[in-house]
């Protein structure tokens, strides 16, 4: 049982052997680069940049995603 439990948790052991405090922070970098790219290329798109906090709900992330892909962008209509 110990053999499979650490070949599952194998690639996360370095994080996880982290104090919290360090853990939360890392998570939270990650998650503001990722609304900061987000928000970037939205802005560049022509849509408001708060759309990008769409990204952070789990089923709505993937349907925001695609009615992004499949609409007519503002800037094409100018």
């Amino acid at each position: 049982m110990d053999k499979i439990l650490t070949t599952l948790y194998a690639p996360q052991a370095w994080f996880m052997a982290l104090p919290p405090y360090l853990s939360y922070t890392v998570i939270g970098l990650i998650i503001m680069t990722l609304l900061g790219c987000a928000g970037f290329i939205l802005a560049r798109l022509g849509y408001k940049p708060l759309w990008a906090l769409l990204l952070l709900v789990p089923t709505v992330n993937v349907i925001a995603v695609w009615v992004l892909a499949y609409r007519r962008f503002p800037r094409e209509s100018l």
